[in-house]
């Protein structure tokens, strides 16, 4: 009896040693988290969160990354699907298919902001992709912004009508200091348009391309319209087949590169725009005369009409420049005042022309009359579109109601 006793109390003995003592009473702490790290990023670098998705009305105040994907959406107040809305801000679009299904509206827009890049998107389907209002230090890169509204009805073209009216892929106004390069441009009225719009660089772009038949790599418009726009360098572009009579129209004043209303001193250099209504065109319907532009070792031959054409503006010089089986070479028409001819002297190359400093010699040399030929020309690397339904009906579009090409979403 007495063991039996002794191994209980030990028992006991041992489970009090064993047990966890009561809880005591009184506030509980909670347990703190750790402290996060230290920011490793620079002091002022922009906060980059990813995966945002697209949807209209999307403010931009900082770089992001977008979710990747096809964004059939379309730009309802037609004043932009996404505003930027902050300085020095990048924006990388790879993976993103944008489009706004009814050619209205634009697909990015800024305004009075500087510092944007634009790189790797795919937009489609608006008046314009990307719209840019006083702004400077602008980039624009590496993106495929073809297939916007296309006119392919009127039979003649207003060459001054300001403020985007007949569309494309990018339109500038007001924007200064800004490069515009390594874009596709094609299936739309116009490529790239600047209203306004002073010391920018526009370089190295597909903006129409050939063969004939190609519809969907051509534009009906304009490759590059200047209006009011001074000392800018258009340089080592693609703007070929930019003529209307592939609709059953008249050229209408189409052209691979036009400039008027004041577009003076730029440099046009190094463009192949051949198969155009003109190639390159000075147009002068009562508006300012475009002076002093310096056009040198472009190609534009093959025009219907004439390889290069100024109508009554002065100091132009061209120098080098392609012009063969056009009707003709050159058309140069010297702007007259009070019915006297102005000075007519060959102005100097602008300053950092990368031609030769005092070459002012103008090539007028006629063009041949010999037959017409399609030529191939090479792209640029830009993004793939993925495949999409085919609405052609054989080297054509369906034209709708809006004399727009018909919108057709991604699959």
């Amino acid at each position: 009896m007495f063991k039996l006793l002794a191994c209980l109390v030990f028992l006991v003995a041992l489970s009090c040693l064993l047990l966890p003592p009561a809880a005591a009473s009184g506030p509980a702490f909670a347990v703190e988290e750790p402290l996060p790290l230290p920011d490793q990023r620079p002091a002022g670098a922009a906060q980059a969160p990813a995966g945002v998705p697209i949807f209209d009305g999307l403010v931009i105040t900082h770089s992001v990354t977008f979710e990747p994907g096809v964004y059939n959406v379309e730009d309802v107040a037609e004043d932009g699907l996404i505003f930027i809305a902050g300085d020095g801000i990048t924006l990388d679009g790879s993976g993103v298919y944008i489009n706004g299904l009814d050619f209205g509206g634009y697909g990015i827009v800024m305004n009075g902001h500087s510092g944007l890049t634009l790189r790797h998107f795919d937009i489609q389907g608006f008046l314009y992709a990307v719209r840019i209002q006083d702004a400077q230090q602008v980039l624009i890169e590496s993106s495929n912004l073809s297939g916007n509204r296309k006119e392919t009805t009127g039979f003649w073209l207003d060459i001054n009508i300001p403020f985007g009216y007949y569309g494309g892929g990018i339109l500038f106004e007001e924007v200064i200091s800004s490069t515009i390069y390594n874009n596709r441009l094609t299936n739309q009225s116009i490529g790239v348009e600047m209203f306004g719009s002073d010391h920018n660089t526009v370089v190295s772009n597909t903006i129409s391309s050939g063969p004939a038949g190609n519809e969907a790599g051509q534009n009906s418009c304009w490759g590059v319209r200047l209006h009011s726009s001074t000392f800018n360098l258009i340089q080592d572009n693609q703007a070929d087949y930019v003529d209307r009579e592939r609709y059953g129209l008249d050229s209408g004043d189409a052209a691979g590169v036009l400039l008027v209303v004041g577009s003076n001193d730029n440099r046009v250099v190094g463009n192949s725009i051949t198969h155009g209504g003109d190639g390159f065109f000075i147009g002068n319907e009562w508006g300012a005369p475009s002076n002093r532009n310096y056009v040198a070792g472009n190609d534009g031959s093959y025009s219907p009409h004439n390889a290069f054409e100024t109508t009554f503006s002065d100091g132009n010089v061209f120098v080098d420049n392609v012009a063969n089986y056009s009707d003709y070479g050159f058309w140069l028409a010297t702007l007259t005042t009070r019915g006297s001819p102005a000075t007519t002297s060959p102005a100097t190359p602008p300053t950092g022309s990368p031609w030769t400093a005092g070459t002012t010699t103008s090539s007028t040399t006629t063009a041949s009359s010999a037959t017409r030929a399609a030529s191939t020309c090479g792209t640029t690397g830009c993004p793939t579109r993925p495949a999409m339904p085919s609405t052609t009906t054989g080297s054509r579009k369906t034209v709708s109601a809006s004399s727009c090409m018909t919108p057709t979403p991604y699959r």
